[in-house]
């Protein structure tokens, strides 16, 4: 701007006070040299504060991170000074689960993130490093699976994600050392299946999941091979062959879209099971299968735990000699016509999955009973049908000799199975009622409800079911003082520690919970994790060790 055309904005309209200060300074005029040496002036005071400030903040700053690290040297010297070997084992028991790696794709989001942290924890100091590189039983478990985002399956992932990926997986192996091996595969990895070869034989269990379209994965030289899981989606064209297992005591198959009789061939041609202690045929959609008893019972002579999913009809009938299984200690099954052709003389624990009145008949109780002359001391029952005198009438003669029974029941949630479960439950505790006076033995009763009831209490807080449940633990606990009664709250999975703790929070407030403590009775909040990287319909826990639970909480 122009000395004229600051003259002319300054006559009109006598607007001096509104001149701007740059045309001042530019262009001063001279009767206004005062005024800008004014400004002058006042604009160095305001920079001199400025940079006070500035000094000031900076004074701030080294303050402040002065203290954050004599707080973290606060805090972390004393874990500093804790001995490596201590260090090592705080470290064992807080970072759980095993390590995930997915060939196909680099998409963790299925992996939940506390299986990931071992790897970060490498990273806080070089103490740590050493302390979790130097600790083999950090690095036995270990997942191959497949990814969530559809990656390819039978070929490796190229590039220096795959590359990276493999380097890490080698080095978990490596950092193993001598450790017994946990195995899952999920997923064919060509590259990756051969750096585990080599450590075939370190793997002590070993869980492969076949979904349809996976090819056959094989092992040799599997020495100390003790568990083994099988999962199919369908019957695959043949099983993986892994050399002599002379180690193998504990068998799991799975099955999601096939039975245990379709896929039984196939396992005792690759496998000797004739030393099997431990049996599990399990699966969602087994059917009813056979005319006679089941292959099993009788290919596996030394079995001492047996849970056996498989539907057998009513009209089975077995024309040979009864199969008498001497070691058999725990039997879980779906009905009790498994029973009709057994004798079991050492059995002790009996879990009956199906309790229909057509499954479950007090005529093959007794005869089995009778010909066996074994002690139940345990019984669990599954409830998943409405509650009848004949259910009653066949569970006498199993409760006689009982010193434990669980009761495990869906009470479902509101619509069409509310009104039928509520009868359900008072039917439970008026029958209970005339047939207590068989179980003299007894000395704890369990009731485990399911995630539909959890659910709908967690939502209003009170449900029209609560009073007839705390109703039948009031009853057994008149019966009997010294009886122990607990109640168990089981969610179904998918919670972390943290979900666990606030839902276990809102149920101790409920009226439920507050009358069931009220009277003396022991509530546990029981929630299972859900593995995420099921792909081949892998068993979420083991069948008879009830792991995968992450929390469990008493009240």
């Amino acid at each position: 701007m122009s000395a004229s055309s600051c003259l002319a904005l300054e006559g009109v309209g006598n607007s001096n006070a509104n001149e701007s200060l740059p045309c001042q300074i530019q262009n001063p005029a001279p009767e206004d040299a005062n005024k800008v040496h004014e400004h002058k002036g006042y604009s160095a005071a305001r920079r001199g504060n400025l940079a006070a400030s500035d000094t000031g903040v900076s004074v701030l700053q080294e303050a402040l991170y002065q203290e954050e690290d004599d707080l973290h040297a606060a805090v972390h010297q004393p874990i500093r000074t804790i001995p490596p070997e201590i260090l090592s084992r705080i470290l064992i028991f807080a970072v759980t689960g095993p390590l995930y790696y997915i060939p196909q794709s680099l998409d963790v989001k299925r992996a939940p993130s506390r299986h990931w942290r071992l790897w970060s924890l490498t990273a806080v100091c070089r103490q740590w490093k050493d302390v979790v590189e130097g600790s083999p039983q950090l690095w036995g478990s270990l997942v191959l699976f497949k990814g969530s985002g559809g990656g390819r399956l039978f070929s490796d992932i190229e590039g220096g994600a795959g590359e990276l990926r493999l380097l890490a997986f080698d080095r978990a192996l490596t950092l193993s050392g001598a450790t017994p091996l946990d195995i899952t595969l999920c997923a064919s990895w060509i590259k990756g299946l051969e750096i585990l070869s080599s450590h075939a034989p370190r793997i002590r269990r070993l869980v492969i999941g076949f979904p349809s379209e996976q090819g056959i994965i094989s092992f040799n030289n599997l020495d100390i091979l003790q568990d083994l899981i099988l999962a199919f989606s369908t019957p695959p064209p043949a099983l993986p062959t892994f050399g002599p297992l002379s180690r193998l005591r504990s068998l799991t198959i799975q099955c999601e879209c096939c039975t245990g009789y379709q896929v039984w061939p196939m396992v005792t041609k690759s496998l000797d099971v004739g030393n099997l202690t431990k049996l599990a045929i399990v699966g969602w959609n087994l059917g009813h299968e056979g005319n006679v008893l089941a292959p099993w019972y009788f290919n596996c002579p030394a079995l001492t735990h047996l849970s056996d999913a498989t539907y057998h009809s009513i009209e089975a009938a077995h024309d040979g000699p009864t199969v008498t299984m001497d070691r058999l200690e725990y039997l879980c099954c779906m009905s009790t016509n498994q029973l009709r052709a057994l004798s079991c003389p050492v059995l002790h624990t009996l879990v009956l999955l199906d309790l229909e009145a057509a499954h479950f008949r007090r005529v093959i109780i007794e005869k089995f009973l009778d010909r066996s002359k074994c002690i139940i001391q345990r019984l669990e029952f599954y409830l998943t049908s409405v509650w009848t005198p004949s259910l009653v009438d066949a569970m006498l003669r199993l409760l006689e000799t009982a010193k434990d029974v669980v009761f495990k029941v869906d009470l479902g949630m509101d619509g069409p199975l509310a009104d039928p479960m509520l009868q359900f439950i008072r039917d439970l505790g008026l029958h209970l009622d005339g047939a207590w006076r068989f179980a003299p033995h007894l000395e704890k009763m369990t009731i485990v409800v399911l995630a539909d009831y959890i659910s709908n209490l967690l939502t209003r807080g009170e449900t029209a079911l609560d009073g007839p449940l705390a109703e039948l633990v009031e009853a057994r606990l008149h019966d009997n003082v010294d009886l122990e009664v607990d109640v168990v709250l089981e969610f179904g999975g998918g919670l972390e520690q943290k979900s666990a703790d606030a839902m276990w929070t809102k149920l101790e407030t409920t009226k439920l919970c507050r009358e069931l403590k009220s009277l003396g009775s022991k509530v546990t909040f029981l929630a299972r994790e859900e593995e995420t990287y099921n792909e081949g319909g892998l068993l979420q826990n083991d069948i008879f060790d009830n792991q995968g639970i992450v929390t469990r909480l008493d009240g």
